[in-house]
């Protein structure tokens, strides 16, 4: 059997969807050795991070403009290939492919068929062009795909609301952990806080300016704990958003005189996110929707208790090992905080249960039940 896998968001700056898909990878081609592999990228591996094996062959394609490369070059690399199988594993496919090939699509979530009252324009213009095209991309081949591959029982819903498709065509494959979150710090991260300017108590937040990750009301929450003298030496960090932030958000912590107390980070190695997740107090993660939502799971795994929003996916992946919070409530996020630095039993429990949730989210199992769909096609 021939599979070809969209493997581009593997490499470079790896954010959720391409940090799972490199794991995946990595667990996936041990399962049997007769499989010829085929990923296709749009540039060279210059970090040599993609997995290497006898049946596995890597295609670079041009151009880097996604459209064109996703519609264009990567089905004519299919058909040169002769796949029996292309599985694109972001939300979207090319929408002309021979139709001997089976296609195989995972769909995270479904946030580019909202409307924009119910999940609002992005400040960034690529972003809401991005969820342009995944919208007319997703409507146009969607009765093409042969099986739909999603993360949690909330996405399966949603994706059955907005599409209607049959049960028997949608499997859910829940996100795995690293193993590297599991391990014991390397070092004690004080070089990389240091530059940070990070030399106290902070939480971290994982965020962006994709109005679903909620960062403002985040942000409004600790201003609100800032009140109590108590925590004035407190910072909040957060991840995902440049320095400059985007111009609600940067307009926000002006307007609020909080530059000396949010700090941005644009993009964090895995290293570097271990080192956020290991010293904070608490993983501040109040968003407004996730197909999956793997940064709460990610700080479980490191020992750091979590406070997360309680709709869409994240109460079915958090479960009772965090605090679960109305995330536009920012009084109640607060409160939970609070109570988790002032309740030394509250918080060890809360460790505790965290780890060994994030134990039952393992990569070998996700690998497994996908390489089962693609024997099921052979």
């Amino acid at each position: 059997m021939r599979i070809g896998i969209d493997a581009r968001l593997a490499l470079g700056k790896r954010r959720g969807m391409g940090r799972a898909l490199l794991n995946l990878l990595t667990k996936l081609i041990a399962f049997d050795k007769k499989i010829t592999y085929f990923l296709y990228v749009d540039k060279i591996d210059m970090q040599s991070i993609l997995p290497k094996a006898p049946n596995l062959i890597t295609r670079v394609l041009p151009p880097r403009f996604y459209p064109i490369w996703e519609q264009v070059s990567l089905p004519i690399a299919c058909i040169k290939d002769n796949l029996d199988i292309l599985h694109c594993p972001a939300n979207t496919a090319p929408i002309f492919i021979p139709k001997r090939m089976k296609l195989i699509l995972t769909i995270h979530d479904v946030i580019f068929m909202k409307s924009f009252n119910e999940i609002s324009l992005s400040d960034s213009m690529y972003q809401n062009i991005g969820r342009i095209y995944r919208r007319i991309c997703v409507k146009t081949l969607i009765n093409r795909v042969n099986h739909i591959i999603t993360v949690s029982q909330f996405s399966k819903n949603d994706i059955q609301k907005h599409f209607g498709i049959p049960e028997d065509k949608i499997t859910v494959i829940p996100n795995g952990i690293d193993d590297y979150f599991f391990q014991n710090l390397e070092d004690n991260c004080e070089t990389f806080l240091k530059r940070l300017q990070i030399g106290g108590k902070f939480i971290f937040h994982l965020g962006g300016t994709s109005p679903n990750k909620n960062t403002i009301a985040a942000i409004k929450a600790f201003n609100l704990l800032l009140q109590d003298e108590e925590y004035h030496d407190l910072c909040l960090i957060i991840g995902g958003v440049s320095p400059e932030g985007s111009n609600k958000i940067k307009k926000y912590v002006k307007e609020k005189g909080l530059e000396e107390k949010v700090k941005f980070i644009n993009y964090v190695t895995d290293k570097e996110l271990k080192c956020l997740y290991s010293n904070a107090e608490l993983f501040l993660f109040p968003s407004l929707y996730e197909g999956f939502g793997l940064p709460p799971l990610e700080a479980m795994a490191c020992g750091t208790p979590v406070v997360a929003s309680n709709l869409t996916s994240l109460p079915e992946v958090v479960g009772e090992a965090g605090i679960l919070v109305d995330p536009m409530n920012i009084y109640e996020m607060k409160t939970a905080m609070i109570d988790i630095m002032h309740d030394e039993q509250l918080k060890a429990k809360l460790i505790k249960a965290g780890i060994q949730r994030a134990h039952e989210f393992r990569w070998e199992k996700a690998a497994n039940k996908l390489f089962q769909i693609y024997e099921s096609y052979s």
